[in-house]
């Protein structure tokens, strides 16, 4: 598996993130855009299991901060697509 698409899923945490991320770290491409329970555990969690994502969607997951980001640029050295968009609590230091 290289790419999923959970764009949307309002109820969707941390844990099933995790638990993805753990059994398929080949993913290169996912879509969380909406996920709105979705916080910066889940994305570095996300990040450490598949170091070989190339494209992230977390628009409008607003509950993510700059942590999140920054663990994902460190342990994700391939992305070429990121999109943060509606993500109200992430600033300069993230970027």
């Amino acid at each position: 598996l290289t790419s999923v698409n959970f764009g949307d899923c309002k109820l969707l945490t941390d844990k099933g993130v995790t638990e993805l991320a753990s059994h398929c770290p080949g993913l290169t491409s996912v879509d969380f855009g909406d996920c709105n329970l979705l916080t910066d555990k889940g994305v570095t969690e996300l990040a450490s299991h598949c170091p070989g994502l190339t494209s992230v969607n977390f628009g409008g997951c607003n509950l993510l901060t700059d942590k999140g980001v920054t663990e994902l640029a460190s342990h994700c050295p391939g992305l070429t697509s990121v999109n943060f968009g509606d993500c109200k609590l992430l600033t300069d230091k993230g970027v």
